[in-house]
């Protein structure tokens, strides 16, 4: 039923037939019939299905009505992800996208949901993930949603040796930080300055540096960008080149890349962010990795030889 729906937009009005029947089984948390592994996804199958059907308000209601389910919280965040990426941001009530007007309370009942399970990490990471998408949908002038901003900091501190959550935290806070669906103008950076500010202000800094301690030879080079995209904006650009030429170039290879294409993307964004003495330092950071790295690669084939 969902993937029909999902196909045949013209299919939804008549499928909200089987809303009540869908909705009877996702209030039941326990199906005898089946394991809990199974019990999970069959969870997670009707909150899509019952979403790509008659859009988000459904699923709100649901999560909202059984908040202290963690297997429904679960099972709700996952129809978010799955019908925003479906309808890419937001769409309309009839078609069963987003409506705009939803986001926020979206938001607010994710955000929400962090809080109250905040001790399981799947939640915490896919929660990360729900909110990213959701202020990506916002309109470009909205106000940030802090409560998403601090949910996702507190996921972030609290499970700082998960890799899945570390990973989305970090993407998350750099969505905040970015205009929003890739429009730039004086509205997103007015909303990135607000966001940078809340940064600040909980003194993320030590977070971002011990990630770039426990992470340096990680090879997720999104997930290093995003640590040095947030970190040049929160802490400023000489931290970040700091970073780029610390230790030895054999085991600096991803940071020092996902360094690189985090400066070129605020340098494009956020132009006014660089001075011209900032510059000069970005060119000679820039000339020493290349000078190590060819240092390298010279010892390299020496050792082949």
């Amino acid at each position: 039923i969902g993937h029909i729906a999902a196909q045949s937009p013209q299919w939804r009005k008549p499928l909200r037939r089987a809303l009540p029947g869908i909705g009877q089984r996702m209030r039941m948390t326990d199906h005898s019939e089946v394991d809990v592994s199974e019990s999970a996804k069959l969870q997670t199958t009707l909150f899509w299905a019952s979403a790509v059907i008659a859009g988000l308000p459904v699923v709100l209601e649901e999560m909202r009505g059984q908040s202290a389910s963690l297997q429904v919280q679960e099972a709700g965040i996952s129809a978010i992800n799955d019908i925003v990426d479906l309808t890419d941001g937001a769409g309309d009530g009839d078609s069963g996208g987003i409506e705009a007007q939803h986001i926020p309370a979206a938001i607010a009942t994710v955000s929400a949901a962090l809080r109250t399970h905040c001790q399981h990490a799947p939640l915490q990471w896919s929660g990360c993930l729900a909110l990213n998408l959701l202020h990506q949908a916002l309109p470009d002038s909205a106000d940030p949603p802090l409560e998403a901003l601090e949910a996702v900091l507190a996921a972030m501190k609290r499970h700082p040796t998960s890799y899945k959550v570390t990973s989305n935290a970090c993407a998350a806070i750099r969505g905040f930080l970015e205009p929003r669906r890739g429009r730039d103008s004086a509205a997103a950076k007015a909303v990135a300055t607000q966001v940078v500010g809340v940064l600040q202000s909980r003194e993320v800094a030590p977070t971002f540096r011990r990630l770039l301690r426990d992470y340096t030879s990680c090879t997720d080079r999104a997930l290093l960008e995003d640590a040095l995209y947030t970190m040049c904006l929160v802490e400023g650009l000489p931290v970040v080149l700091q970073a780029l030429v610390e230790g030895e170039h054999e085991a600096r290879v991803e940071l020092r890349i996902s360094g690189l294409n985090a400066l070129f993307e605020i340098a494009r964004t956020f132009p006014d962010l660089f001075v011209p003495a900032q510059a000069q330092d970005v060119d000679k950071v820039l000339r020493t990795v290349v000078s190590q790295a060819r240092a390298a690669e010279q010892v390299s084939a020496s050792e082949l030889c």
